[in-house]
């Protein structure tokens, strides 16, 4: 077989379909091997089987036979199963035969070659004799069989390096840490003069303690080789540099483009560089990688609709931008001076360093320092020192351009005085050494002594505002509580958002009758229209909701909707955002249909302005459902879950736990009660994992697991559950509902008469208001329904009194909503409306018609046992 033939085939089959055809127009002129080409290909698409597994078909005279070779002996070692078979050549597994066990990947080449090819085998052999290194497979033994030379390898039961990140689900870090191992490597090939030309995941293996081992060395380059034509050797085009392509000199600096490739890859699940169609338009793989910059990988990802689970956009952005940019410049002068540079910036990134990638800035430098501490506050310091400082340069700016010049002087002395103090405090971090904590870096910048009062507090102000984004609120109200009277030598909008901050930490720390004065006192400044207004409103709702103003909440949510619809030029992101806070809101309230239409809109704003905002549409997606569930379309809302399940492998834990519960539910409601006890013990042993065994998270799910169980029948193990609380977790709603759930159990495992009035009683005095009243009817209902089916019909028509009696104060209709257009009426509808309905009947001595047993159907299945045929 023309070995040329066997190259093109090999290197095309490498790359992706869509990339074959500007390979082979590049490199292939000749009309009948591209035509030959072509058929291997088909051929290989049409069996499915990869090249390693696949007997070339035969286009010349000499054929080559498949033969069981098995148990033959080649030197020392005796062949045992092949590992992979090409035009060109074979590897077995083989174990030595004498002295001690060793296992080993014996290579050879077929018969009757060209010379270009035997020269190419032995380079290889050659390479590898010069190279010992623990991530570069070692050469064992060698030699001639007949006519077909041969090298023993070390073998290595691995996977390649793509596939072994995908089946450990890798995190960002480990990535990360497989290029650093790799760089290691590959350094050490250039130490020995030597370029590998070839890197790309399928010629790395990673053995299971994860050490990656680089293969393939027979287009490798002696850098010391005065033959300057190998440079045009082959190569896999998708992962090649560009003076590859172009046929210009190669050097060490062609590796560590080929080491940015697969980082690329292995961080966003994309290449640097695609072909398109020319019909299109486009440049061809070979134009875009020679004359285009590869694109930023955290803006890949954030375009992406399928990107790497364990690596988000916002964790690229930054450093690793800049990292994969240098490596992959398309000028070899400009990359990284070796792969060992590019992985000290790789280690660098991890240990919190600053890069020797980017330009050195003050402030670059400061956020490095900070971000190296492992306190908790560190992400409290970090954000101190960048933003403050870039809010203080943009003011600056800001105010030079203004034309009250004895007003723009003030604010300058102002704002330099702020830089000053954040320099002094560097100064002194300095000198204290580098052993600083972060917690004292903090105290130091969050205590100005500046002359300028009015300076002392916007810089307060500032801190607090970096402060949103952290859990540190007990700092966050320190810093604010600080701020006495010269509160007023500020605008009137520093002062708005100081009561703004004060209410958010107030909130974040229970104190939710303070956090309400909190927001009176902003709503006293009267100031313009802003969507400060739209989120202080949405403050007041959550306010309102904890101190059990239900009507005060939803009047609150619906005037942060007004608000931010009524502002020109606001941004869709802060849209949804209200927009799906208003939606959870609404569910709280029991108002589902309002709760839906806000979900669907936010959604639909998300999609309209493409927006990669997959945390937000994940958890809207989710919220959607959870409204279908506690609707009762519970058929509906498994559905959804399943799809989350499916499209968002990156959902935050607490997140996916929480969704789990509800799922779990809904599978227990369904009749499936083992998959629902599996699903949301599993949910809470990963909680509890995470949180403490008596923290509110923790406890939340304990009680589900007691939930399904009850819905599920296994009695015991709500009853284990129950036995497992720990009393310190529990406070406010948790304690009603594992009061409520104790009551369940009681009358599910001895029915009688004083343990249904036992639960009626309760109900009478415990049911809150909202979700929570939409919670106990369905518990009601589910028990009355199980009572049913075990024959206690008296019981049973109790508890759906009781449950009928607690719908007549549920919201029926809209509160006053006239924001959106109404599609639909009602608050309720599936399983738990239809349960209503034939329970209605039933007490009424009526028979339960067709169309209500199909209403039920619809919602829970036609095969549950709960459908009357």
């Amino acid at each position: 077989m023309n070995p040329l033939l066997v190259q093109l085939f090999r290197d095309a089959l490498d790359l992706e379909p869509s990339e074959r055809k500007a390979y082979l127009d590049a490199q292939c002129s000749d009309a009948v091997l591209r035509m030959q080409v072509d058929a291997l290909l088909l051929a290989a698409e049409q069996t499915q089987t990869p090249l390693l597994g696949m007997a070339l078909p035969d286009l010349s005279v000499q054929k080559r036979e498949s033969v069981d070779r098995s148990g033959e002996l080649v030197g020392a070692f005796r062949l045992q199963k092949p590992l992979g078979q090409g035009g060109m050549g074979a590897v077995w597994l083989a174990e030595r035969v004498a002295g001690f066990s060793q296992q080993v990947a014996i290579k050879w080449l077929h018969a009757g070659l060209s010379s270009s090819a035997r020269a190419r085998f032995a380079r290889e052999r050659e390479t590898l004799a010069k190279l010992a290194h623990p991530g570069i497979a070692r050469i064992v033994d060698g030699g001639r069989e007949g006519d077909a030379d041969w090298f023993a390898m070390e073998y290595v039961d691995g996977l390649t390096l793509d596939l072994y990140v995908a089946q450990a689900n890798a995190s960002l870090s480990l990535r990360i840490k497989l290029i650093i191992a790799l760089c290691d490597a590959v350094q050490y090939a250039h130490q020995n003069l030597i370029v590998h030309r070839d890197l790309k995941p399928a010629n790395i293996l990673v053995s299971p303690d994860g050490q990656p081992k680089l293969l393939d060395f027979g287009v490798a380059k002696f850098l010391d080789d005065a033959d300057h034509t190998v440079s045009r050797a082959p190569m896999t085009f998708a992962y090649a540099a560009p003076e590859q392509i172009r046929g210009d000199a190669i050097s060490t600096a062609t590796d560590v483009y080929g080491l940015g490739v697969i980082l690329y890859e292995l961080l966003t699940g994309e290449r640097p560089h695609k072909a398109k169609a020319a019909e299109s338009g486009g440049l061809s793989l070979l134009q875009a990688i020679t004359d285009t910059d590869a694109t930023a990988p955290s803006l890949v990802i954030n375009r992406s609709t399928q990107t790497q689970g364990c690596v988000k956009s916002s964790q690229l952005r930054g450093d690793l931008d800049i990292i994969l940019l240098k490596a992959l410049n398309r000028d070899p002068a400009r990359r990284y001076s070796s792969a060992q540079a590019l992985a000290d910036d790789l280690t660098r990134y991890l240990d919190g360093l600053p890069i020797s990638a980017r330009k050195d800035s003050f402030r670059y430098h400061l956020v490095k320092l900070m971000r190296r501490n492992k306190l908790p506050t560190a992400a409290v310091t970090v954000a101190v020192a960048s933003l403050i400082l870039a809010t203080i340069v943009s003011t600056i700016q800001t105010q030079r351009a203004n034309d009250k010049a004895a007003h723009t002087l003030v604010q300058n002395q102002r704002y330099v005085s702020m830089v000053a103090h954040l320099a002094a405090v560097l100064n002194r971090a300095r000198t204290a050494g580098p052993n600083v904590s972060t917690e004292l870096l903090f105290d130091w910048v969050a205590d100005p002594t500046l002359e300028d009062a009015a300076a002392n507090t916007s810089l307060k102000i500032g801190i607090s505002g970096i402060l949103r984004s952290t859990s540190d609120s007990h700092r966050m109200l320190k810093v604010l509580d600080s701020i006495g009277p010269e509160i007023t030598l500020v605008s009137k909008r520093d002062q708005g958002v100081m009561h703004s901050d004060r209410a958010l930490a107030l909130m974040r720390l229970g104190r939710f009758d303070e956090a309400k004065i909190a927001l009176e006192a902003y709503a006293t400044l009267k100031l313009a229209p802003s969507t400060d207004d739209a989120w202080v409103q949405d403050f007041l709702s959550s306010v309102h909701t904890r101190l059990g103003n239900t009507e005060a909440s939803i009047s609150a949510t619906l005037e942060s909707v007004r608000i931010v619809r009524s502002l020109p030029d606001v941004g869709p992101k802060v849209v949804g955002q209200i927009l799906t806070n208003a939606s959870v809101s609404m569910l709280g309230a029991a108002k589902l249909t309002d709760a839906n239409r806000f979900a669907q809109e936010a959604l639909a704003i998300y999609r309209q302005n493409e927006m990669s905002l997959k945390s937000e549409l994940t958890f809207l997606n989710s919220l959607i459902a959870k409204i279908d569930y506690t609707r009762g379309n519970l058929l509906t809302a498994q559905a959804q879950f399943a799809q989350i399940e499916r499209n968002d492998p990156g959902e935050p834990p607490l997140t996916k736990v929480l969704r789990h519960a509800v799922q779990a539910r809904g599978l227990a409601l369904l009749a499936q009660p083992q998959q629902a006890i599996d699903l949301v013990q599993s949910a809470r042993k990963e909680i509890c994992a995470i949180d403490s065994k008596s923290s509110f998270y923790c406890a939340r799910l304990t009680l589900a697991v007691v939930d399904v169980a009850l819905m599920s029948g296994d009695y015991a193990l709500a009853g284990h559950a129950l036995e497992s609380l720990d009393a310190s977790s529990l406070s406010g709603v948790l304690i009603n509902l594992s009061a409520q759930s104790r009551l369940r159990l009681q009358l599910m495992t001895t029915p009688s008469i004083a343990s249904v009035q036992a639960y009626e009683n309760w109900v009478l005095s415990n049911t809150e208001s909202g979700l929570p009243r939409l919670s106990t009817r369905r518990a009601l209902l589910v028990s009355a329904q199980q009572l049913w089916m075990k024959n206690q019909p008296e019981l049973a028509m109790r508890l759906a009194q009781a449950a009928l009696e607690l719908t007549e104060n549920l919201p029926k209709d809209s509160f006053g909503l006239n924001v959106l257009p109404r599609q639909d009426s009602g608050v309720d509808g599936g399983m738990d409306e239809s349960l209503l309905t034939i329970w209605q009947a039933r007490i009424n001595g009526e028979a339960t018609t067709q169309a209500m047993r199909a209403q039920l159907a619809r919602a829970i299945g036609e095969t549950h046992p709960w459908v009357e045929r």
